[in-house]
């Protein structure tokens, strides 16, 4: 029969969403958008970066804004945590110019956090007949391996999944903009000014513009993929990165090309790679641009020591996909319309 696969967050404890079927050589062949969402880094929108530009900086002479910045900031990081999620401590953001300059960095890594769910975690796609003892280190060492046998006993689902699914079944969903705010939230935006909403709005929007230099970054193997290199394999060299929405193969194939665990080799594919031993499954993963480091890493951190390995994935989809050009460059497999662009809520 074969077996069927999940997708694992190994640091949250969490299950992603793979559409196209249960076993790997149905939903490999579809479009993973889960998979490439929770990983990559947006931008901010250009409203915000308008703004910025657009409103001159006053200075002022008493009240809480004739504090030195040093003072501000501490004001600002009490309030980020206070308030509990970026969308709250965006309405403290906003409130004047000053204050949103100084949140600007909080309020990106944040909003990076929300919308790029899965960054920088450690992520696996485990086959259900991948067994605990065969677990590689870097999904679980030896300590953790002995832990997750004894809590795998008492589940139901045994040692299925190699007892991930004990712990912790907790399936996590995108953030899309305002249509996955809480009620509440989205009635908050009616008691605004339009100004105001416009510029919430853009503080918490995200937006991916097209750029040629979009890439798969693994942090713990410090290697990476470039979409370019996809979007020449599939003869569409110049779609939009990173999601390559006409291209039948994107960043989703070329990580789940190197994230398969399990102790049997079946994966519903005709190929000789040894997919069920993905040598990246447990690793640390992020889509960005070659240009911009993520929040959270050093602003050097890509320029050294950094290998492409974008022809070895070339490599492999061409094998998997019989080097049929036809069949490469042919339409996308998908389950639903990407939502890639940043939400606008003046309306």
């Amino acid at each position: 029969m074969g077996q069927y696969w999940k997708i694992f967050n190994i640091s949250r404890r969490e299950i992603g969403q793979l559409e196209g079927g249960l076993k790997f050589g149905e939903f490999f062949f579809n479009k993973q958008k889960f998979l490439v969402r929770s990983l990559t880094i947006p931008f901010e929108s250009p409203k915000l970066l308008a703004y910025y530009k657009l409103v001159p900086e006053r200075t002022y002479e008493k009240g809480l804004l004739s504090l030195p910045n040093e003072l501000l900031l501490e004001i600002i990081n009490y309030a980020r945590f206070a308030t509990g999620h970026f969308t709250d401590f965006a309405c403290f953001a906003i409130t004047c110019r000053r204050i949103l300059i100084l949140s600007r960095h909080s309020l990106h890594s944040d909003k990076a956090v929300e919308a790029a769910g899965w960054y920088g975690c450690r992520i696996a796609c485990i086959g259900d007949y991948a067994r605990i003892d065969d677990l590689p280190d870097q999904i679980m060492n030896a300590t953790q391996r002995a832990q997750l046998k004894k809590t795998a006993e008492s589940h139901e689902d045994g040692e299925a999944y190699a007892g991930l699914l004990s712990r912790g079944d907790k399936f996590t969903s995108l953030y899309l903009g305002m249509n996955t705010w809480p009620l509440a939230l989205r009635q908050r935006l009616h008691s605004m000014t339009k100004g105001d909403r416009s510029l919430y709005c853009a503080a918490v929007s995200v937006t991916y513009p097209h750029r040629d230099n979009w890439a798969l970054f693994n942090v713990t193997k410090k290697v990476y993929v470039r979409a370019s290199a996809l979007a020449e394999l599939a003869g569409k060299p110049a779609d939009e990165q990173p999601f390559l929405p006409n291209c039948r193969v994107d960043l989703g194939h070329a990580l789940l090309l190197r994230i398969a665990w399990s102790y049997d080799d079946s994966v519903a594919l005709q190929t000789d790679i040894d997919i069920h031993r993905g040598p990246w499954a447990g690793d640390r993963f992020f889509i960005s641009t070659m240009d911009r480091p993520a929040p959270w890493y050093n602003s050097d951190f890509l320029l050294k020591g950094w290998t492409d390995v974008s022809d070895e994935i070339v490599k492999d989809l061409k094998e998997i996909y019989e080097d049929d050009a036809d069949i490469l460059e042919g339409p996308v497999i998908e389950m639903e319309d990407w939502d890639i662009t940043y939400f606008d809520c003046d309306q």
